[in-house]
C-alpha cells in the first residue's frame, strides 16, 4: 500500500482518490490506480462523508490502498487529508469519477522535469458506460510546454485537462495547501496558480478518463442549468484574482482585466445574461459589451481558425437571436443537447484533424 523512495531508489507517485456518493464508479477508479504499470505507485482513498453505499465498495479495497474516512468537508479538504496521507514525490488527485490507463504513472515518471510545476496530460471524455466520445483538451487544441508565465498573465489561462490530468510535485503542494476557502474543487485554484511556480509539461496522449455524467454536466432535465451557468462565470473571476494575487505575491505582474480575454468565459457570461437577466450578478452588463470582448479575444486567441469561427457564431448567435433561440444555442454549444444535422457536421470536420493526430484512438 505504502511505498518508501528511500527503499526503491525510484520516485513515488500517490494517487490520491477523492470521493463523495460516487458508489456507481469509485471502484473503477480505484481498481486503475492500483493496477498501474508502475511498481513504485501508492493508493490514498479518501471518502468525504459519502452517504450511499461507496465505503461499503472502498472497504473492498482495504488490502491494496490506504482507505480513510471523513465528515464532508469538500473536495479540496478531502485532498488535504489524502495529500497528509501519502509519501509520494509525485501526487495525481483522481476524482472517484474518473479512472487512469495502466500506463499513466510510468508515463508521468518518464516526462518528469526537475523543478516542474506540473506534468499534465489528456483524458479521454467517456460517459456513464466508460465509452470513449472525445478528448479533454480536445485534440485540436495545443498542449503548452515550458513557462507559461508570460500567457497566463496577459491572457489568465492556458489549456489544461481537469483534475485527474495533472501530476504534481510533493514541494510545490506542500507551499499551495490549504486551499483558500473560496475555492470548492483543487484544479480551479491549482491548476491557476502552479505555473506560476515552474515550467509546465504536458504528456500529448490520453492517460485515463474523464467521466461525463447527469451531476457534471451542464444539462438538466432536457434543458440548461442556468444556476450552473452563473456559478462557472464566479468561478472565472474567483480564479482571476487568485491569480492575480499569487502572481502580485512573487513579483509577477498581471494584465488588467483578464476575463476580458477568454472567449469561453465571456459566452458563459453572455449566456447568463440572456437566460436570466434579472438574476446576472455583474450588473453593468450588456450584450453589445460582451459580444465586442468576446470577439476582441478571438483576434488573438491561439484556437485553430474553424475554432474561433465556430466560437464567434455562437457569441453572435447569444447576443442577437431571440431567447428561445439563443438558448438552444447555448445548449447545443456547452449544454450536451442534440445537435441539428448541420452542427454535427461541422464538428465533425472540426474534429478531422484531432482524430488523425489521436494515434489510433477510436471514436
Amino acid at each position: 500500500m505504502r511505498v518508501s523512495a528511500a527503499v526503491t531508489g525510484h520516485p513515488v507517485v500517490s494517487i490520491v482518490v477523492n470521493n463523495y456518493n460516487y458508489c456507481d464508479y469509485v471502484a473503477e477508479a480505484i481498481q486503475s490506480a492500483i493496477t498501474q504499470d508502475y511498481r513504485h505507485t501508492e493508493v490514498i482513498v479518501i471518502d468525504d462523508g459519502s452517504t450511499d453505499e461507496s465505503w461499503s465498495v472502498i472497504s473492498q479495497f482495504a488490502d491494496r490502498a490506504v482507505i480513510l474516512r471523513q465528515e464532508n468537508s469538500g473536495q479540496p479538504a478531502a485532498g488535504q487529508a489524502g495529500l497528509k496521507a501519502s509519501s509520494g514525490t509525485i501526487v495525481i488527485f483522481l476524482d472517484a469519477d474518473d479512472f487512469l490507463w495502466p500506463s499513466a504513472a510510468s508515463r508521468v515518471v518518464e516526462a518528469w522535469q526537475d523543478g516542474c510545476s506540473k506534468v499534465q496530460f489528456r483524458l479521454s471524455l467517456v460517459g456513464p458506460d466508460s465509452v470513449r466520445f472525445g478528448a479533454d483538451p480536445s485534440w485540436r487544441a495545443r498542449m503548452p510546454r515550458g513557462d507559461l508565465v508570460p500567457q497566463i498573465c496577459r491572457t489568465g489561462r492556458y489549456e489544461t485537462p481537469v483534475t485527474s490530468g495533472n501530476a504534481y510535485p510533493r514541494e510545490l503542494l506542500d507551499k499551495l495547501f490549504p486551499v483558500p476557502r473560496e475555492f470548492n474543487a483543487l484544479d480551479g485554484y491549482l491548476n491557476t496558480v502552479v505555473p506560476l511556480h515552474g515550467e509546465v509539461v504536458s504528456i500529448d496522449d490520453e492517460l485515463g478518463a474523464y467521466r461525463q455524467h447527469s451531476r457534471n454536466r451542464w444539462a438538466f432535465s432536457g434543458g440548461l442549468d442556468v444556476e450552473r451557468l452563473r456559478r462557472r462565470v464566479d468561478r472565472d473571476l474567483l480564479k482571476e484574482r487568485q491569480l492575480r494575487s499569487s502572481a502580485t505575491a512573487l513579483g509577477i505582474s498581471v494584465e488588467p482585466d483578464l476575463w476580458k480575454r477568454n472567449p469561453d468565459h465571456l459566452i458563459h457570461r453572455l449566456g447568463s445574461l440572456r437566460l436570466e437577466p434579472t438574476a446576472h450578478p455583474q450588473a453593468a452588463d450588456t450584450r453589445r459589451g460582451l459580444l465586442c470582448c468576446g470577439l476582441a479575444a478571438l483576434r488573438d486567441d491561439e484556437a485553430p481558425l474553424a475554432d474561433r469561427v465556430l466560437t464567434a457564431t455562437v457569441l453572435l448567435a447569444v447576443a442577437v437571436l431571440p431567447k428561445p433561440l439563443a438558448s438552444r444555442v447555448l445548449w447545443w454549444a456547452i449544454g450536451g443537447g442534440a445537435r441539428p444535422e448541420w452542427l454535427r457536421r461541422a464538428a465533425r470536420i472540426l474534429s478531422r484533424d484531432g482524430i488523425r493526430r489521436s494515434r489510433g484512438v477510436t471514436t
